[in-house]
This record gives C-alpha cells, sequence and structure tokens, in this order.
C-alpha cells in the first residue's frame, strides 16, 4: 500500500510581524486541515514545526503560545472531531517549553518535542543560539516515531 504526504506550506513574515506571526499563521494553518481531510476521508495527519512554526502547531492544537518567543494568542483551532486522524506531532525549538508548556492532553502521546541542550529558544536560561540550529540531527528519531504513530 503507498502512503501520499501532503505538504501544506504557510508563509509567514516573521520579519514584518515577528511577534504576532504565529497569530496569522495559526489562523491559516488551522482551517486548512478540515477541507484536506473532507477531501480524503481516510488520511491521516503528521502536524510539524520547527521555532516559529512549532508556536504555530501549539495554537492550532489549543494550547497557547502567547507569552513565547515569537508566540501569540489561539485565534483558531483544528477542530476536535479531527483529532483521531492527527496520528503524530513533531515539535523542534519549540518556544513554549522556555516559558514552562509543553503539549499535554489528547495529543501528549502522540508528541515528540525536541529541544537541543543550551538552546535559549525552548530553554529558559539557554545560551547557545547554534543549538536551535542543530534540529537536523533529529530527524531520523522524528521520522521513526511518526511512522510508528501512523
Amino acid at each position: 500500500m503507498y502512503r501520499a504526504v501532503l505538504f501544506v506550506s504557510l508563509i509567514v513574515a516573521a520579519l514584518v510581524a515577528l511577534i504576532a506571526a504565529a497569530t496569522p499563521a495559526a489562523a491559516t494553518a488551522a482551517p486548512a486541515l478540515p477541507s484536506q481531510a473532507a477531501a480524503c476521508p481516510q488520511q491521516r495527519f503528521v502536524l510539524v514545526g520547527y521555532s516559529q512554526g512549532a508556536n504555530v502547531v501549539d495554537n492550532s492544537i489549543g494550547i497557547s503560545s502567547d507569552g513565547a518567543i515569537v508566540g501569540g494568542p489561539i485565534v483558531a483551532t483544528i477542530p476536535a472531531d479531527l483529532a483521531p486522524r492527527i496520528a503524530a506531532i513533531l515539535l523542534f525549538g519549540n518556544p513554549i517549553r522556555a516559558i514552562g508548556r509543553s503539549v499535554t492532553g489528547t495529543y501528549q502521546s502522540r508528541t515528540k518535542d525536541y529541544c537541543a541542550l543550551g538552546d535559549p529558544i525552548c530553554q529558559a536560561g539557554g545560551f547557545n543560539i547554534l543549538a536551535h540550529l542543530s534540529y537536523g540531527d533529529q530527524a531520523n528519531d522524528a521520522a521513526a516515531f511518526a511512522a510508528t504513530k501512523v
């Protein structure tokens, strides 16, 4: 059986609205999923976010990134009836971790949240900005985790 992969690309104008960028991106991301789910009723989804994109995923699943670096309030969430079709969530350099938050509840067991040692974006008191650029090292582990969930 072949598995198709759908990439939905969202371009966030981070240079224009760095602080508020997660909010408009989440407003776009959350509504995109139901239309895709309706078009392909058997499709399952893996949500992936790096840095600011992790804030977008957090907000889309109902976990506020407000107060985190480049975070924002929840403006739209993925409908609860689609939760069983979210197979896995992969987060890299997730800014909510630096303010003591994490993915909990419905999605917790399906989430792998990576924070490199010293990454100041996801680790309070982190000091090594180069750590924030190291997440390619976790690609195989993340892929293996997602593969166990789909």
